[in-house]
């Protein structure tokens, strides 16, 4: 009987080899060709979880009335399922909506029926297939130092910092990754959360100075929004009796400047100039008081390691003068020569006359070269077939250069 067996277990496996290779797409030239005639944009690349999924045509695909209608299983499919229903957003697109927050990670693959959309489909264009991926999560967490809530009272900070995640998240899962410990005892940690889910403030509530330093001990874990990622950090605490500089850093933002936090809050009417000094550098030095922080503010930009100098003689705001100047090592960055788009996306004409208004900013440059460059509607696809949306590789094989320009910088 297992002579009989064999032959015809082996044809069903040159049947289902068969099938198989009959049903997939070849993916060359006069593919991407074909179907750019048909599909304008598709979601392609990474996409957030919450992200729709779309497909938009060429020209129109459906008439009026099926306008928010479910769009036909044998029409569109994704795979694995994604949960919802594909609608008609308008007689052009096909949108899918997630009824539920995808996997981090997840790779799908979509599938059109362009052969049953529109007539005389070419055999190599039946069938429009697209791949996608759920990007990855990942966070940091970040410290900016102690500060005190109540002036009156010095013994009691707070810690604050915050978590930056790279997609919204669920509030309560951030809660729970970090904890914070001075010596044996457990802090409480207090949250805002800011509106576009990306970015959470904490405070390490109840950092208590005594006779001598101790160290706040924080602690974070990527666990609760499945991120493999683990760190920790420390925090000195100085003694009640101790007025200090408990670190100094450069901010490297256009409007250059170094942050200091103190271990008490600064007497905020003090006049900080030649208190704060940075080393070789002869401009003015302006100052901003906050609390626990001061902000130094050079006149002109400057580059390289320097060294700042805080004096003695600095008060807090009990009126108790610093005992001992420090110095601290600051590395400022240099602005290099840059030119970077305001925004992304796609440019589209917004004036009447089909004029575009096209923001950019400039640093270092006496002028800059403009040049525009077209991709026709009809090369989309060709042109997703080897770029990212902002991709420039082999443009020339859809689209040409429409305006070369030179645009002077003002000073």
């Amino acid at each position: 009987m297992r002579k009989r067996l064999i032959p015809f277990a082996l044809s069903l496996l040159v049947f289902a080899f068969l099938l198989d290779s009959c049903s997939r797409v070849t993916r060359n030239e006069a593919y991407y060709l074909a179907i750019s005639k048909y599909v304008y944009a598709y979601s392609s690349g990474s996409v957030g979880r919450s992200d729709a999924i779309r497909v938009r045509f060429v020209n129109p695909a459906v008439g009026a009335d099926q306008v928010g209608q479910k769009v036909a299983a044998s029409l569109f499919s994704v795979s694995p399922s994604i949960p919802g229903e594909a609608v008609w957003e308008d007689d052009r697109t096909i949108l899918l909506q997630p009824a539920e927050v995808l996997p981090y990670g997840k790779r799908y693959n979509g599938k059109v029926a362009l052969g049953k959309l529109f007539k005389d489909v070419p055999k190599e264009a039946r069938i429009f297939e697209f791949e996608f991926s759920v990007r990855e999560l990942s966070f940091e967490v970040t410290t900016d130092g102690l500060r005190t809530e109540n002036p009156q009272d010095l013994k009691h900070q707070k810690l604050a910092g915050r978590i930056l995640t790279s997609d919204p998240v669920d509030n309560a899962s951030v809660e729970k990754m970090l904890r914070a410990k001075q010596g044996n005892k457990s802090l409480s940690i207090g949250w805002v959360h800011r509106d576009n889910g990306l970015t959470h403030e904490f405070y390490v509530n109840e950092v208590e100075r005594g006779n001598v330093r101790s160290k706040v001990d924080l602690y974070w874990s990527g666990d609760p929004i499945d991120v493999d990622k683990e760190g920790e950090t420390e925090q000195m605490v100085p003694a009640l009796d101790e007025f200090i500089v408990l670190s100094a850093k450069a901010i490297q933002t256009d409007g250059q400047y170094v942050i200091l936090n103190f271990s008490d809050p600064i007497a905020p009417d003090q006049d900080l100039s030649g208190l704060i000094r940075i080393d070789d550098y002869t401009g003015n030095l302006t100052y901003a008081i906050d609390g626990n922080y001061a902000r130094v503010y050079t006149a002109w930009r400057i580059s390289g390691e320097r060294n700042l100098r805080v004096e003695a003689g600095i008060k807090n705001i009990a009126g108790a003068v610093m005992k001992e100047r420090s110095d601290w090592p600051i590395v400022f960055e240099e602005l290099k020569p840059a030119v970077r788009l305001v925004g992304r996306g796609a440019v589209i004409p917004q004036n009447s006359n089909g004029s575009v208004i096209f923001p950019f900013e400039a640093v270092g440059l006496h002028a800059v070269d403009v040049e525009v460059f077209k991709i026709y509607n009809s090369n989309i696809l060709q042109y997703l077939q080897v770029n990212e949306l902002e991709g420039d590789y082999q443009l020339e094989r859809v689209g040409k250069i429409i305006l070369q320009k030179k645009l002077p910088c003002a000073t």
